[in-house]
């Protein structure tokens, strides 16, 4: 009976030891998040707007760097891929102009929503949405919530 090997040329030897150090990665990397996890518990806070905005105490650097990982890493590591193979070397100025408009976003608007934010107690980009719409408000804040929740769902499943 023949063997079947995953890796040309490897022996079953070479393949035990990868097997082992891969093991060992993942549980070494599940343990460090283990820790992460109990750290964070330690100084857990009970209201929402720690939960939401970590009491408002994260700094704008650290925020942008969230917020554009956050936009950006569907897409770049989905979407952009084929964009560039689809137009080739010209898909490079869509990222030029993409990041141009994170800055100017992060210069210019976002100061001023998170301060605005902050005096009217807005938690959410939907509540910020829904804010001065009477009944239409609440509409705006449910309907933001199921397009989040859908879109969430794909981007999970993928």
């Amino acid at each position: 009976m023949m063997a079947i090997q995953f890796l040309p040329g490897a022996s079953g030897r070479q393949l035990t030891h990868m097997s082992n150090t891969v093991i060992f990665s993942f549980l070494l990397i599940m343990s460090l998040f283990l820790l992460a996890g109990a750290y964070a518990a330690t100084r857990k806070r009970s209201t929402t707007e720690d939960y939401l905005l970590a009491s408002r105490s994260v700094s704008p650097w650290l925020t942008a760097l969230s917020a554009a990982a956050t936009s950006n890493s569907g897409y770049m590591f989905i979407g952009l891929i084929g964009f560039t193979y689809s137009v080739g070397i010209s898909a490079m100025w869509l990222m030029v102009g993409w990041i141009g408009g994170d800055y100017l976003a992060w210069r210019f608007i976002h100061e001023k929503v998170r301060r605005r934010s902050q005096e009217e107690g807005w938690l959410t980009i939907p509540s910020f949405l829904g804010e001065g719409l009477g009944a239409r408000g609440r509409w705006v804040v449910r309907a933001s919530a199921f397009i989040t929740l859908l879109f969430l769902s794909f981007y999970a499943a993928a």
